[in-house]
């Protein structure tokens, strides 16, 4: 059964031959027809995204590397929020988003601060998901 798939990037390297592809095994992709948007604004989007729909983010820094940090900063990190705060809204992706999520730098650091200096049990392993590495970073 063809599904809604939602391409960010759909006219890149990667998204043309994707996006092709899916539209010849019958699927219909809102990013092939087109929709007028700024993957680093939401709002732009958002209202052509189903909850039903697949999506594939694809917007991004090519061939990433050191020397494009700049780019990657102003592109590729801005480029998924908009995707993260949409599916914390969608009742059907909010747990996976909510569970999955962004955390800031400042949380991440102030989590992997708390982890050296109080580690896990000898011979335990201790995982921490992104809800508890924003609690943690916001104290």
């Amino acid at each position: 059964m063809a599904e809604d798939v939602f391409v960010t990037g759909a006219t890149g390297y990667m998204g043309r031959q994707l996006s092709a592809a899916l539209l010849a095994r019958g699927h219909r992709a809102p990013g092939v027809i087109a929709v007028a948007g700024d993957a680093l604004r939401g709002e732009s989007f958002a209202p052509a995204l189903s909850e039903r729909d697949t999506l594939v983010h694809l917007v991004g820094t090519p061939h990433p590397s050191p020397w494009k940090a700049v780019e990657f900063r102003r592109v590729d990190l801005p480029s998924i929020v908009p995707f993260y705060r949409i599916a914390e809204r969608i009742p059907s992706t909010r747990e996976g988003a909510l569970r999955l999520g962004l955390v800031t730098l400042g949380q991440m650091i102030a989590t992997l601060v708390h982890a050296a200096e109080a580690p896990p049990r000898s011979g335990t392993i201790r995982i921490i998901g992104a809800p508890e590495i924003r609690e943690a970073g916001d104290k």
